[in-house]
């Protein structure tokens, strides 16, 4: 039931997320996050079908958080507007894959959980949309943040990677664990998900103008 509530929700997001080619004045961010989500989709449903074959899906995961996070930094750097901070962030962008490709073939191997790279993918998402509010709250002028398509992006990556962390990056330490434990860590987890899907529906759709009818 939870493996189905992440798909339809990460589905609803990539339908929102075809809006935004209706829209004027689309940054490329948001152009690429419907393929994003796409490719995301289409790996979920791989893993699912592994597991239900009873093969390992590790390896698939591993490599995923490797272009999920890739991704996101790419996001969060067409985000920040200092010019310091962006340089910050295109490097980080190209030294983690790096290390990441390099930690799952010769250090935590292609088949264990590769969680040193999801800490390290998850600290620099967390600084980065960290430093994005930094910047907000440096504004000479208040905005309407509900209308803000970066607000709602930064606040669903910060709060899921904040939240999942803890469970991702000491997982390899939780295998012995009593089941009904790993089962309410893992519909902790589909909540995480729903929120985060949710925060990037609203993304696509708050720029969105709805037309006040004549009376």
């Amino acid at each position: 039931m939870e493996v189905y509530l992440n798909i339809g929700f990460l589905l609803v997001s990539l339908i929102s997320g075809l809006t935004v080619y209706l829209q004027g004045r689309t940054p490329l961010y948001l152009k690429l996050f419907p393929v994003f989500l796409f490719v995301s989709g289409i790996v979920q449903l791989i893993a699912i079908s592994l597991a239900y074959s009873q093969k390992s899906n590790i390896a698939i995961y591993n490599f995923n958080s490797v272009f999920e996070f890739s991704f996101f930094l790419f996001v969060l750097r067409e985000i920040i507007v200092n010019k310091n901070a962006k340089k910050t962030a295109l490097i980080i962008m190209w030294i983690y894959p790096v290390f990441a490709s390099f930690n799952i073939i010769f250090i935590q191997k292609i088949n264990n959980w590769n969680s040193v790279s999801y800490s390290l993918g998850s600290l620099f998402v967390v600084a980065l949309s960290v430093y994005y509010f930094f910047e907000l709250f440096k504004l000479p002028n208040s905005m309407n943040l509900a209308k803000e398509p970066p607000f709602w992006l930064c606040s669903g990556l910060l709060f899921f990677y904040c939240c999942s962390f803890p469970f991702f990056g000491l997982i390899n330490f939780m295998r012995n664990m009593p089941l009904v434990i790993l089962q309410n860590l893992g519909s902790i987890l589909t909540f995480l998900n729903i929120l985060l899907h949710l925060s990037f529906t609203i993304a696509f759709l708050c720029r969105i103008r709805i037309r006040q009818p004549v009376l």
